[in-house]
């Protein structure tokens, strides 16, 4: 391997593979355009092209096959490695491997593209633990390999400047233009990500509390348990607990504590800063949020002055416009 002038090439080629991985892993992540093997096949060959090509023109030569496969393999890296980082940026907190690991043990499932060859469809749909193993796989797989040829075909002979650049440009180019006509998505996606990574990653917050009081699902063991673990929640930082407490407390039958546990919630949002979550994509403003706690309290006391001391223990039938789980116990 001639070492002259080896450095800015390899530079260069490994920093084309990285804002691949980058560019890519924003659109696995936000867009939803994960194509495994297709993706390996193109930007591998396109990456390695690229750098065996700026190599040639340098007059490098790397006959060797242990050589190859050593640059191939710090291309891996650096693509796959990009595309991991990149949550990162986007979820709350720097946390690289924590989309990994929530994919791996099954709370989260990306989305995959691809083409069926019997019917000519294109086909998507959520990826299980062990399929994206086997998905992840075969893409390094095809990026490997390809990437080998690549390479191979760009230190072939030496290229114009103009030629060397053609092809990168070309996919970078056609990448930028999905993630610029599908902002909306983008934007979308990232709230309900973010969102979703507080929920799950760490956090005691409100939509984590909104899925415990779900799945208490109106058993009188199972909200009673609700209601002892949120005990302790300083509804100041979040008020909407207060309101699953109280409908909580109203299924028990325990209507003056339900009555009692609204108020604080209402007197806690006043001091709000606002707008409040509601659950995954909806957020009302302050004033709203009083609104619906008073009407919820003006119920429960009418509740209390007919005699009324139980509900039925039938989960209600969603209301149209209800913004808590469960909210038809009262009508």
């Amino acid at each position: 391997m001639k070492k002259s002038g080896l450095l800015i090439p390899l530079t260069t080629g490994l920093a084309v593979c990285l804002l691949f991985g980058l560019m890519t892993g924003y659109g696995r992540l936000l867009v939803w355009f994960f194509l495994p093997g297709l993706q390996g096949i193109l930007l591998g060959s396109v990456g390695a092209f690229t750098m065996g090509a700026v190599m040639a023109t340098r007059g490098i030569v790397i006959s060797s096959f242990r050589h190859r496969l050593a640059i191939v393999a710090a291309m891996v890296v650096l693509f796959y490695g990009g595309q991991l980082i990149v949550p990162a940026f986007v979820l709350d907190g720097w946390d690289p491997l924590f989309l990994i690991g929530a994919i791996l043990d099954g709370h989260f499932r990306e989305v995959f593209t691809g083409a069926s060859i019997n019917s000519f469809t294109v086909q998507q749909g959520p990826l299980t633990p062990g399929r994206w193993i086997f998905m992840q796989g075969l893409d390094t797989l095809f990026f490997a390999a390809f990437a080998l040829i690549g390479l191979g075909v760009g230190l072939d002979k030496q290229r114009s400047r103009y030629r060397v650049w053609k092809p990168a440009g070309i996919v970078g180019a056609l990448v930028l233009f999905v993630l610029a006509t599908t902002i909306p998505t983008q934007s979308f996606t990232s709230g309900l990500l973010r969102d979703w990574h507080v929920t799950y990653g760490g956090g005691v917050d409100y939509l984590a509390w909104r899925e415990t009081w779900i799945n208490a699902s109106l058993k009188e063991s199972g909200v009673k348990q609700f209601l002892k673990d949120t005990e302790r929640v300083d509804l100041a930082v979040i008020p909407q607990v207060g309101v699953l407490r109280a409908l909580g407390l109203t299924r028990l039958g325990q209507l003056d504590a339900a009555a009692q546990e609204l108020t604080r919630s209402i007197e806690s949002a006043k001091a709000y800063p606002g707008p409040i979550r509601i659950d995954m994509t909806r957020k009302i403003r302050v004033s709203t949020f009083i609104e619906v706690a008073s009407g919820m309290k003006d119920k429960v006391d009418a509740y209390a002055q007919q005699g009324h001391d139980s509900v039925a223990n039938k989960i209600p039938a969603p209301q149209p416009g209800d913004l808590f789980p469960y909210q038809g116990l009262l009508e």
